[in-house]
């Protein structure tokens, strides 16, 4: 009868392991299949995006790498996993992967949004630093969006304004060149004369046609140099020549005729940013503050310390202000107070976007007899790119 018993308890207990053991069997079942279920949902998500995905840990080794971030960036090898970033990645790429990998610095950095070029390709990377629930850094994340059409549609935007602006300047010129090229015509008749008499005479009329000369020379290199198409190229520059190079473009134009300019320029302060850019920025809010005073009254240009990260350029212009009902336009792209045919209505779209592109910010105020645009841009500190 014991041994009955103890095979009984035996028996039972064997039964409620096997029970157990199939509980477990089928708790793993299910698990395996969530497990696959979340794999296979993760791969399609990540293969389904448009963007390229980079994920790399805190030592630098590349957990992941989507197959759109292997076309974008042009990489040969098809398996990046296990491997230090540094062994595939472009140089500027490089270079954003280093500001979200602390290297042993404590300090998590602030989330990065920049553009870059491969080659043809423009791309916009937006990075993130992995935490964990505790604060700890412990990685960083990667996305890559091709923005070529997007930038190469902003270019062609600039270009088509400042082909606007070139247009009224046009104008201008011609009748800048007449007075030089009159001179010239006149000075060589006069050396032709005065060639056998007055050998002193003839050597002042060469150099007044060389000065003329220079002239003429000048007026055209300040257009071809506004037209000529540059490579965004990022610098320190003194802002009061920035505005300096803006005044020489609208110096030709007959509707500056009858008007004054006033500068208040602070000493000594740079900015940073593109020049032919910022200079574009300055000539079309001058442009359209002479218009608007429909090419009688004064513009004034003041330059100003913000604070210790930005400076302020204020361009103010004596005209009758702008309209309450259209101030929340003014900004609109191809919105323009114009005739037809006098104006794009891109200048302030593209002037918002440059500032912005810039670092800055562009805010203006209005009322009758007083508008002023309010421009803040990055400061640069002893650092100047001429």
């Amino acid at each position: 009868i014991i041994l009955f018993r103890k095979i009984n308890a035996n028996f039972r207990r064997l039964q409620e392991a096997l029970r157990e053991k199939e509980h477990l069997r089928k708790e793993l079942s299910i698990r395996d299949r969530l497990v696959d279920h979340q794999r296979s949902f993760t791969e399609n998500f990540i293969d389904s995006l448009r963007s390229g995905l980079i994920i790399i840990d805190i030592s630098g080794i590349t957990i992941l790498v989507n197959e759109q971030a292997r076309d974008l960036l042009q990489l040969k090898q098809t398996d990046f996993t296990g491997i230090s970033y540094k062994s595939f990645v472009p140089s500027s790429v490089q270079v954003l992967i280093e500001k979200l990998i602390p290297g042993g610095d404590p300090t998590i950095p602030p989330p990065l949004t920049e553009k870059i070029r491969i080659k043809e390709t423009c791309l916009q990377v937006s990075g993130h630093t992995m935490l964990e629930k505790d604060g700890t850094a412990i990685g960083a994340i990667f996305l890559f969006q091709d923005i070529t059409e997007q930038e190469n549609t902003t270019v062609h935007l600039y270009r088509t304004e400042k082909l606007a602006t070139l247009g009224t300047m046009l104008s201008g010129i011609s009748h800048e060149l007449r007075n030089p090229l009159s001179i010239i015509s006149a000075r060589a008749q006069r050396a032709q004369t005065a060639a056998k008499t007055d050998r002193a005479g003839m050597l002042a009329m060469f150099e007044s046609i060389e000065r003329q000369a220079e002239r003429c020379a000048s007026i055209v290199n300040n257009l071809l140099d506004f037209a000529r198409h540059r490579a965004t190229s990022m610098g320190f520059h003194r802002i009061g020549d920035v505005l300096d190079e803006a005044l020489t473009h609208v110096a030709y134009q007959n509707v500056f005729d009858n008007i004054s300019i006033e500068k208040k320029y602070a000493d000594d302060l740079h900015v940073y940013g593109d020049r032919s850019r910022l200079v574009q920025v300055m000539l079309n809010i001058i442009s359209n503050a002479a218009d608007a005073m429909n090419g009688r009254g004064t513009v004034i240009l003041e330059t100003g310390i913000v604070d210790s990260q930005s400076i302020m350029v204020t361009i103010t212009d004596t005209g009758p202000g702008i309209d309450q009902d259209i101030r929340k336009k003014v900004f609109d792209p191809f919105f323009t107070t114009k005739d037809p045919g006098k104006g794009t209505g891109l200048g302030l779209a593209i002037v918002q976007k440059i500032v912005a592109e810039s670092g800055g910010e562009i805010a203006f105020s209005s009322q009758p007899g007083k508008t002023s645009f309010f421009i803040s841009l990055p400061a640069g500190k002893g650092k100047i790119n001429e």
